[in-house]
């Protein structure tokens, strides 16, 4: 029903959108006065120049062409922008502080850099990012007609072409490119407020498997699926069985992948044993599904949040289609082709991940099916970019969207034409699309990082973060049993003062250190240091 949703609410906002910005035959009867008059559908005759020269085109798809290309121009100034930004945020949070590192370090320095990083703080720093690159765009405009003879040497280039129409002066190229400009920054605007909306819905959707793992652990943690009895609890059922198929899942793949083995598997062979379901039996009593699932909903929104700089391409590719086309003096409609891009992937997306949920929560998902998936489908494993791929897609088609839903905003001759439909638009627009973010954008999100929880596509950040989330545990279960510093009794943290010497809370470390009993800091069976990984990897 959502996907259905989805559909309708685009098209409505592309109908209103081409409202918007139409000419009608009532206004090019009323106004043949003024400085055009209307002769075709795709046409539109120039008599004179509107405010600021506007109105140079002859036609609606010269016009068209000239903003694709600019867009192209400006896209591609803020891809090598972004490229040189994230080169230089790589610099400095890397190699003055860690140096060389293995690839193995590296995941576990991003793992630690996300666990850290609220969400929203992340959202804000790329909202902040973009509008920052936005504004190196309009200081770039400013430059060429100030300081540089940009538009002066592009309309020497232009002026000689007599089959198409360019802007006559430099004051129309100025001011058609601020146009442009003006256009991809209300796109950001409100792709980044249909984003904000997906966010907030994505994280109420995970909100559910966020409960505290002790009741459920007292309940059905520790007994296998077959003896479990849920009372009034058929989401807690379901989530159990969706519990168990991750846990085979791991199981399958013992002796199959050497960078499992390597490190995952070396790890929990410490304390169990591989063979005969043993990493199941490891995992069962204290595994926290819900937050692992919520960790990988986390790396899909980090990755929606961030405009990719493949969707940044795919915007010029596009663009640079349509201009060819319109070049050709062909008035081709090309939004409702990435509407129902946009919208067809959408639906297939909802159905995939549909099925697939309804399959691990009725158990039908079961062990034998993920060791033959494992063995007849080698080209997919290891390869959990795929959910990435397809969201980058559903991004650039968003952007491109959003693109065709912003254009009778940031065009003036729109205005011009009514002002009441456009206020409308501007309502409805800013209205809709959050809407869908969170109705059917999130709510997606959230079940593609639990359909991809589940399934056989891990990879190696995932298989470092349990490893962690296994060493955690074990230090904290043999700290628990020797009741050590990690104890919950806070006695055992405070140091042993010599007798005749005063309590001071100013002790100094070197007085803790001298005072500390030697055979407290020498225990054999002290446990080993807990890893470098914050606990809100967990």
């Amino acid at each position: 029903m959502r996907p259905v949703l989805c559909g309708t609410t685009l098209a409505l906002c592309w109908v209103l959108a081409k409202s918007a910005g139409s000419h009608t035959d009532s206004h090019s009867d009323t106004h043949n006065d003024s400085n055009h008059t209307v002769t075709d559908a795709s046409c539109v005759q120039v008599e004179g120049h509107g405010d600021h020269g506007s109105h140079w085109f002859k036609c609606e798809y010269e016009f068209d062409h000239f903003e694709e290309v600019t867009v192209i121009t400006l896209i591609s100034i803020t891809l090598v922008v972004e490229l040189v930004k994230h080169g230089l945020q790589h610099l400095a949070e890397h190699s003055s502080v860690t140096g060389n590192t293995s690839r193995e370090e590296e995941t576990s320095q991003t793992i630690q850099k996300h666990s850290l990083e609220p969400i929203w703080l992340a959202f804000f720093n790329c909202v902040t990012a973009e509008f920052t690159v936005l504004g190196i765009l309009a200081f770039l405009l400013w430059a060429c007609h100030s300081w540089l003879p940009v538009f002066d040497w592009v309309l020497e280039a232009t002026k000689y072409i007599e089959d198409f129409s360019f802007p006559e002066s430099v004051e129309d190229y100025l001011h058609s490119t601020e146009l442009a400009h003006m256009h991809l920054f209300i796109n950001f605007m409100l792709y980044f407020l249909l984003v904000g909306f997906s966010l907030a819905s994505a994280q109420r959707s995970m909100a559910n498997l966020a409960f505290s793992p002790k009741s459920f652990l007292e309940e059905a943690g520790r007994q296998p699926l077959h003896q479990v009895k849920f009372k009034h609890s058929s989401w807690k059922e379901e989530f159990h069985v969706m519990r168990q198929t991750f846990l085979r899942s791991l199981q399958c793949w013992s002796g199959r992948w050497d960078f499992f083995d390597k490190t995952l598997g070396s790890t929990i062979q410490k304390y169990a044993k591989l063979e005969d379901e043993g990493i199941v039996k490891f995992f069962e009593p204290w595994f926290p599904f819900g937050h692992y699932v919520r960790l990988n909903c986390r790396t899909l929104l980090d990755h929606v949040v961030t405009i990719q700089p493949a969707s940044l391409l795919f915007m010029i590719i596009i663009h640079g289609f349509q201009a060819a086309i319109h070049r050709m003096k062909m008035d081709f409609e090309f939004s409702f082709i990435w509407l129902g891009l946009f919208t067809l992937i959408t639906i297939l997306l909802w159905i995939a991940t549909h099925m697939l949920i309804s399959r691990l929560k009725t158990g039908r998902y079961n062990h034998g099916e993920l060791v033959k998936v494992i063995e007849l489908k080698q080209y997919l494993l290891h390869r959990p970019a795929l959910p990435k791929y397809l969201l980058t897609l559903l991004q650039g088609c968003q952007l491109c969207v959003c693109f065709e839903l912003t254009q009778p905003l940031a065009n003036s001759r729109v205005w011009q034409v009514s002002y009441a439909r456009s206020v409308v638009y501007i309502v409805f627009c800013f209205t809709a699309m959050p809407l869908f973010g969170w109705l059917v954008w999130g709510p997606l999100i959230s079940r593609v990082a639990l359909a991809m929880s589940c399934g056989f596509m891990i990879s190696e950040e995932t298989v470092l973060r349990l490893q962690a989330m296994v060493e955690m545990h074990e230090h904290g279960r043999r700290a628990r049993e020797a009741e050590g510093p990690m104890s919950d009794d806070i006695s055992a943290w405070q140091p042993v003062i010599p007798e005749g010497q005063k309590k001071d809370s100013r002790i100094s470390v070197e007085e803790v250190a001298e005072s500390t009993p030697v055979q407290e800091m020498q225990e054999p069976d002290a446990p080993a240091p807990a890893p470098n990984v914050p606990i809100h990897a967990w």
